[in-house]
Parts: C-alpha cells; structure tokens; sequence
C-alpha cells in the first residue's frame, strides 16, 4: 500500500511539474514575443511622420456645461487651420521634432522632446509636459489616442485622436 501512495505521489509531482513547466515556457514564450513586437514598434516610429488628421472632443470647456468638437481632415488644413500638416520626426536616440508649418512654408513652431514606448503606449516628454498616447501601427500609418487638457482648463478630459502617415 505504501508503495502505491509513493508511486501516486511521484506521477503527481511528476505530471503537475510538467504542467508547470509547460506554463512557465507558454509565459516565456509570450513575453519573448511582447518584447520583440515593442522592439519592432520602437523601430518602425523611427523617420519622418506628417500628420493625416486628428480630431478633439473637448468636454466642460473652461469648466463649463458646454463642448465641442474639433475635426482636421485630410485636405481641410488650409481651410481649418491655416496651416499644412505637422510633421515629427522620431530619432534613433530617442529623441523627436514635431514642426507646425504655415501655408507659405514658414515654421510657426516646433516642439521638441523625448519618447518612450512601454507596450502600446507612447510618451512624450517636452518642457512644458508629458503626454501620452495609445497607439495602434498598420501599413505606414500611426493611430494616437489620448485624454489631453486641449482647453487649458486644468483638466485631462479631452478625447484626441490622430492619424500619421510615413514620409520617409
């Protein structure tokens, strides 16, 4: 009797340690396959961006009842904001320049910072703030969402959204 307990314990051990061991390499096998798509995401943001359109819903403008949208189209810069298309460009060195350019191809301003990914998230750091953003990749084009405080208001309760395509 006492050898059959013994041999029921080891095929226990034996089979639950195999199951174990097959999680444990399931796991190593995820996250080596997580660390080589965001090493493939860092590596695709590298180069030349322009901004397709972005969209902002900005809610309890200056702490008030009231909102409104804002929607930049493909074509409708000129029209909208005066403006051709922000470009950034993300450097190796984790650094990045996001140029805003009026219709007769004078800067009108440049932001300049840091970026980071951590999974689907990309940060950028600047001066005068840190921003993050859910982003999505698919064929040459970025997909950035966030809560931002577009209004000033003190608040991060903005919905934006913003499309950019590869230039280079």
């Amino acid at each position: 009797m006492n050898k059959l307990i013994l041999l029921f314990s080891v095929c226990l051990i034996t089979f639950g340690c195999q199951n174990s061991e097959k999680d444990i390499r399931n796991q190593a096998k995820n996250s080596a396959d997580s660390l080589i798509i965001l090493d493939n995401f860092k590596k695709s943001l590298i180069g030349e961006w322009e901004t397709v359109s972005f969209k902002v819903d900005v809610n309890s403008v200056n702490n008030t009842d009231s909102s409104y949208s804002l929607f930049v189209g493909h074509g409708e810069w000129k029209e909208k904001l005066n403006l051709k298309p922000f470009k950034t460009n993300y450097r190796e060195n984790n650094t990045y320049e996001m140029s805003f350019w009026d219709m007769s191809d004078s800067i009108v301003d440049v932001k300049r910072g840091l970026w980071s990914v951590f999974g689907d998230t990309l940060i950028l750091m600047e001066p005068d703030g840190t921003y993050q953003y859910q982003v999505r990749s698919k064929n040459n084009h970025l997909q950035f969402e966030s809560l931002l405080d577009w209004d000033g208001d003190g608040v991060e309760d903005d919905a934006y959204m913003r499309v950019e395509k590869r230039v280079q």
